[in-house]
């Protein structure tokens, strides 16, 4: 996830505002947003509960003799 936002959303979005003149704080602010975008993409992830493993039941396919 990280390299997928800094290929194309930071990199391309900092040189354009630099290349435009752009004040220093809004390239700044190009270069850190990915952080912003990464918590809304990981707040889904999390949502979703994939990431879980559920260590606490036993499987019954497993049991059987």
């Amino acid at each position: 996830m990280d390299t997928i936002f800094v290929l194309l959303v930071v990199l391309p979005s900092a040189i354009i505002s630099a290349r435009m003149g752009a004040p220093a704080w809004l390239v700044f602010a190009c270069l850190k947003c990915d952080q912003i975008l990464k918590c809304v993409v990981a707040y889904f992830k999390i949502k979703r509960y994939n990431w879980i493993k559920n260590l606490t039941r036993e499987n019954t396919a497993d049991s059987l003799p």
